[in-house]
């Protein structure tokens, strides 16, 4: 799917995210040495003539010795201009150090955070512990750093989910947006917000919760689309991602059977 040569640095999390089926079944943790890695990545882009490199794990930001793995793969590849890359980045893990590692052999393209849930208390049914202050103590210093995009990832349908705690994604993307402005003196800034629909997993604490119907994602993502694009002073800034609901009905379906 990406242009890019994907190695897994670790399996497993430590984090119990109450979706998170890989999460619950692929415990423990369990890491790839820095020597390990790096003889991947040699024979890897010398098999394929990739010229970008991802770093790939549940939560690749956790590997203990990620910043050194990263200096030492941009090291090793300055002439050759490979690019390392990091899937979706957990807010509370993000290093300006790392991140441009990360992208100094390549171009600075936009960084990725996974908050999951609007609302704060949402967030707190999910066992998803980021606050909103976090987030955007992160992002203004990435935007601060240089970047210009930001992309986060939610999701809609989780359990106890109302209307309000889907409109505060708005409401975050209007913060984030405006402390990027703020930070950078740019009006460039862009945020993208992708959400996809929450399925409940087998082994996973949510494993028995009720999936939202297409119809009721559907009203519920429409009434966030309207208040982004209604937004006159931000709306244009925030880019909206999503899947409507019948695909998320279809992929739990093996998952129902499954149960």
């Amino acid at each position: 799917v990406h242009e890019r040569m994907s190695v897994e640095i670790f399996r497993g999390c430590t984090r119990g995210c109450r979706f998170c089926q890989a999460g619950m079944i692929t415990r423990p943790v369990r890491e790839r040495s820095i020597t390990g890695i790096g003889e991947m990545v040699d024979k890897g882009l010398k098999a394929t003539g990739f010229e970008e490199v991802g770093l790939l794990s549940l939560s690749s930001a956790d590997h203990t010795e990620i910043g050194d793995i990263a200096k030492g793969l941009a090291d090793r590849y300055t002439e050759d201009k490979v690019g390392l890359s990091l899937p979706s980045t957990r807010v509370d893990a993000f290093n300006i150090d790392l991140a441009n590692e990360l992208t100094r052999n390549g171009r600075r393209s936009g960084l990725t955070f996974a908050p999951e849930g609007g609302s704060e208390r949402i967030r707190k049914v999910i066992n998803k512990m980021v606050s909103e202050e976090d987030l955007i103590r992160t992002v203004s210093t990435a935007y601060g750093n240089g970047w210009r995009q930001v992309k986060l990832y939610f999701m809609c349908g989780l359990p106890t989910e109302t209307d309000d705690d889907v409109l505060q994604i708005g409401d975050m993307a209007v913060n984030v947006i405006a402390e990027g402005r703020k930070v950078s003196g740019q009006n460039d800034i862009r945020c993208t917000v992708s959400i996809g629909g929450f399925v409940p997993k087998p082994h996973t604490p949510f494993q028995w919760a009720p999936q939202l119907s297409a119809e009721e994602t559907d009203a519920r993502l429409a009434k966030l689309r309207d208040k982004i694009r209604g937004d006159k002073k931000y709306g244009r800034s925030i880019g909206f991602r999503y899947h409507d609901g019948k695909p998320g009905i279809v992929e739990g379906l093996p998952v129902s059977y499954t149960h």
